[in-house]
């Protein structure tokens, strides 16, 4: 009688640790976790017109897009065709900046979540913070 109480004490105690393992490994996967509270998502886009920019001759006719994070430089390319559009991943609470540049005639605005800068006409820079 004392097997049989040992034994289902065992298969008891696996059973508890194998719940427990599976409650950690799963934590951090099934949302609402610590790193949800220490970083957040932002979509950037840049909308211009002409809408596409591939055949133009020199790369500084194209629209630069610059993307800096609490004074920290995270992008810094050449958008050629209209739509540009990203998405990354920031410290909560941290200020994000995007600026966009042309240097040609057209529209051209930026935007943060779907908030968007003013419209820029002509050659100019649009601005757009988060934060």
């Amino acid at each position: 009688m004392t097997k049989t109480k040992s034994g289902a004490g065992v298969v008891t105690l696996l059973i508890v640790a194998a719940l427990v393992f599976a409650a950690t490994q799963f934590n951090g996967s099934t949302g609402g976790g610590p790193e949800e509270d220490l970083a957040e998502k932002v979509g950037l886009r840049v909308d211009f017109t002409p809408k596409e920019r591939v055949h133009l001759p020199r790369s500084d006719e194209r629209v630069k897009i610059i993307v800096s994070c609490e004074c920290v430089l995270v992008i810094n390319e050449f958008a050629r065709l209209s739509p540009w559009t990203r998405t990354i991943t920031i410290p909560r609470g941290a200020k994000l900046v995007l600026n966009a540049t042309q240097p040609l005639k057209g529209t051209m605005w930026c935007s943060i979540n779907g908030t968007a800068s003013k419209k820029v006409e002509g050659a100019g820079t649009a601005i757009c913070t988060h934060n």
